[in-house]
C-alpha cells in the first residue's frame, strides 16, 4: 500500500512528464514569434530588422504600438463604457425579475472591488500583442476592516459607539495570465477538451514560505 508521500511523488512524476512535453511544444512553435511581437510592440530594435547591410538607421515606426493601444482602448470602451458592463439572464419562469437585478449589482460591486477591470484590460492587451488572452479565476479569503455602530453596554438611552471590526469574506478575483506562462495540451482545441492546463510562474521565496505556513503548499524543504 502506497503512503501519502509516494502518492505525491507519483502525481508529481505524472504531471512533470506531460507538462514538460507540452511546454516544449509551446516554446518550439510560439516562443520566438511571441518574443518578436513583444519587441516590435515595445519598439526595441534588433539586427534582424535591417533590410540591407548598409542600413544604419535604428528608427522604430510607432504605428504598430499605436494600433495595439488603439485596439485595446476600443475594447475597454466597448466593455466598460457603460455603468452596466455585463448582464445576467433571468429564469423565464421566475416571476420576480428584481432578484437578478440585485445579484448583478452585487456581483459587479464585488468584481470592481477585487480589481476585475484591471485584469480584463491586461487580458485585452495580451490578446492584442500575442493573439491570445487568458484569465485565471482565483479564490482567496480576505480580511476587511469595517466600521460598525453598537450600543454602549450599561446605557438605557440608546447611546451608541463606533468601532472597527474585522470581517472575513471569500473573494474571487481575476488574474491575467501571459501566454508565455500558460501550458496546455497541444492536441486540445479548448480548455474544456484539454487533458489539463497549467501556469508556470516564478514565485519569490517568501511567498512560498508564507504559503507553507498558511497550509496552501506542502511543508517540504525548499533548498538553498
Amino acid at each position: 500500500m502506497m503512503n501519502e508521500e509516494d502518492q505525491f511523488k507519483g502525481l508529481a512524476s505524472w504531471l512533470s512528464e506531460r507538462l514538460e512535453t507540452w511546454k516544449d511544444h509551446r516554446d518550439q512553435n510560439y516562443q520566438k514569434k511571441w518574443d518578436e511581437y513583444y519587441r516590435l510592440w515595445r519598439g526595441i530594435w534588433a539586427e534582424s530588422d535591417k533590410l540591407r547591410d548598409s542600413e544604419s538607421s535604428r528608427l522604430i515606426n510607432p504605428a504598430l504600438q499605436q494600433a495595439v493601444e488603439s485596439t485595446v482602448a476600443e475594447l475597454e470602451e466597448a466593455t466598460f463604457g457603460r455603468d452596466k458592463w455585463f448582464d445576467i439572464r433571468d429564469d423565464i419562469l421566475d416571476e420576480n425579475p428584481e432578484d437578478v437585478v440585485y445579484l448583478r449589482k452585487v456581483l459587479q460591486e464585488d468584481l470592481e472591488r477585487d480589481g476585475a477591470k484591471a485584469a480584463i484590460c491586461e487580458v485585452f492587451l495580451n490578446g492584442a500583442i500575442y493573439g491570445t488572452g487568458i484569465a485565471k479565476v482565483c479564490l482567496e479569503e480576505k480580511t476587511e476592516r469595517v466600521i460598525v455602530e453598537t450600543q454602549v453596554e450599561g446605557t438605557l438611552d440608546g447611546t451608541t459607539e463606533r468601532r472597527v471590526v474585522e470581517v472575513k469574506r471569500m473573494a474571487v478575483p481575476l488574474e491575467a495570465v501571459s501566454p508565455k506562462e500558460f501550458i496546455i495540451d497541444p492536441a486540445a482545441l479548448s480548455i474544456d477538451s484539454a487533458l489539463g492546463v497549467a501556469q508556470e510562474v516564478i514565485k519569490p521565496r517568501y511567498h512560498v514560505v508564507k504559503g507553507i505556513e498558511a497550509g496552501t503548499y506542502r511543508d517540504v524543504p525548499l533548498g538553498a
